[in-house]
């Protein structure tokens, strides 16, 4: 699927769904920790989310990487495959975070996702980042596929 055609067409898949999930990461942080945490935790908290090597992960990482993926020349067509594919990594990392979180009681709920344990609204989170990931990937590549092939 990723190497199909040829490896600069299979590199360029790969970079589209590591922009995706970087992306989300970014959308994760700025639309529900920080106001999360402002609210419980005060002004401090929340800004703690953008301190030192934080603002790396959360803001310049993300935009970097997805400005990057449209400053290349798109060198593969992306189909519905790759907007799926770009589903991958935040599934497996949410079925860790969860089984660690709820199940074996191993990690604190540090994201927050989990609501207190209420499977109601982890539900839904989970609908949530699912609809996020898939709505990104879909717009990174409907913008992508209006730009010229090489």
């Amino acid at each position: 699927l990723l190497f199909k055609k040829n490896l600069n067409s299979g590199i360029y898949r790969l970079y589209y769904v590591g922009a995706v999930s970087i992306a989300l990461t970014f959308v994760t942080v700025v639309l529900f920790l920080f106001p999360s945490m402002l609210l419980s935790g005060g002004w401090l908290m929340a800004i703690s989310l953008f301190a030192n090597d934080m603002l790396f992960f959360h803001v310049l990482n993300p935009i970097v990487g997805v400005v990057i993926l449209f400053l290349a020349k798109p060198v593969a067509k992306l189909t519905i495959k790759e907007n799926l594919l770009a589903l991958l990594p935040m599934t497996l990392y949410g079925a860790v975070y969860f089984y660690n979180v709820l199940i074996r009681k191993t990690w604190i709920d540090f994201y927050g996702f989990t609501f207190g344990g209420n499977p109601f609204l982890t539900s839904v989170a989970v609908i949530v980042l699912i609809s996020a990931t898939y709505l990104m990937g879909f717009v990174f590549r409907k913008l992508i596929c209006s730009q010229k092939r090489r």
